[in-house]
């Protein structure tokens, strides 16, 4: 028996090693294939717009950063002259970008409101006396009893759920400021509950200028997007123009080429946005377009606006990065005259914007 087996072998050696030889190969390649589906998956999750996240708000954004422990967030300052005339903040279950793309479940979360100084650290009630006296700051949201923070009651938090549904969902809560106390800052935070482990925590720092209605007359533009990355690393960029005064027509001009706001998406507070084309073309420029919208009607405050790229966008900013490495790439940061790549683009890029209160 012993004999027979062995002679099986020989016999057979070849074929047995060239199967063996098979077997271990298509294993090797279907981990090889396993492990580029992998590398795939992997891209596509990391290609993902942090504009797709669905828990977005007008004013809160994503932390800029930490600073003595504490989550440092962006500032808002609105120029109120007026206690009854609120800062409106809405939180949302979808991106800033795509208002029909709704969270696909509720959404819990919290949102804390915390007295603070211009920095964002929170005010110990001594400080918070100093600066408010007597005064309260009330937050008010439909179907909740008002809150009112002071120098006692320095913080407070609402548990909160954004119903999935066929349409968007926003809670819109209310900021009432003393029109007698300009130095006081609010803090918001609304935090996801842990459960949704796509979602991030958002926040801002707000504060007002009580100035008078003469010295308050006045609008700013800018761009609300984190200044952290490269203009380019963004597909569209969030632009908001605020600031306080009586009902007036004001400019937007850009360069086409840079921006795009044919298809501009717009605060619905804005009842209109027709461009046209401008004779007069800036330094730099390629051709110009302008619009003008109507502003400050109905006590409005702020407007928001999404700018796409234009088809230049990209070679612009690449020109404005050789700039900077011309410039300022060999200067020490400690330099007064030093000033960071990104915030050299940013300043730079926002030049083919151009906005004219009318003022």
């Amino acid at each position: 028996m012993e004999k027979k087996i062995k002679n099986f072998i020989k016999k057979y050696i070849l074929l047995i090693w060239i199967i063996s030889v098979s077997l271990a190969l298509s294993g090797f390649i279907v981990f090889a294939n396993y492990k580029n589906n992998q590398n795939i998956a992997k891209k596509v999750v990391t290609t993902q717009n942090d504009t797709d996240i669905r828990f977005s708000s007008n004013y809160l954004e994503e932390s800029v950063g930490v600073e003595n422990n504490t989550t440092k967030y962006r500032n808002t300052v609105s120029l109120l002259n007026s206690a009854l005339t609120p800062i409106n903040v809405d939180i949302r279950n979808f991106g800033k970008n795509n208002s029909t793309l709704f969270y696909p479940t509720d959404i819990n979360y919290t949102l804390e409101a915390i007295l603070t100084d211009s920095s964002g650290n929170a005010l110990s009630e001594v400080q918070a006396l100093a600066i408010l006296g007597s005064d309260v700051v009330t937050i008010s949201i439909t179907g909740q009893t008002d809150v009112e923070l002071s120098s006692t009651s320095r913080s407070c938090t609402y548990s909160r759920t954004l119903l999935h549904g066929t349409t968007a969902a926003i809670d819109e809560f209310k900021l009432y400021f003393p029109s007698t106390t300009s130095n006081i800052c609010v803090k918001l935070i609304a935090t996801p509950n842990s459960i949704h482990k796509d979602l991030h925590t958002i926040g801002a720092v707000f504060s007002v200028s009580n100035k008078s209605a003469e010295q308050g007359n006045g609008w700013i533009d800018r761009f609300n997007d984190p200044t952290d990355k490269s203009p380019d690393a963004y597909d569209l960029f969030n632009y908001i123009i605020t600031g306080y005064g009586e009902a007036n027509s004001a400019t937007i001009k850009w360069d086409p080429a840079v921006f795009n706001l044919e298809n501009i998406g717009f605060s619905s507070r804005i009842s209109s946005f027709n461009p046209v084309t401008d004779d007069t073309t800036p330094d730099g420029w390629s051709s110009c377009k302008k619009a003008t919208i109507s502003i400050g009607q109905n006590n409005e405050t702020r407007y928001s606006f999404q700018v796409f790229k234009g088809t230049s966008f990209t070679s612009i900013v690449d020109g404005l990065e050789a700039e900077w490495a011309t410039n300022y790439a060999e200067m020490s940061a400690s330099s007064p005259n030093y000033i960071s790549k990104n915030d050299y683009l940013w300043q730079r890029i926002k030049e083919y914007i151009i906005f004219d209160d009318g003022i």
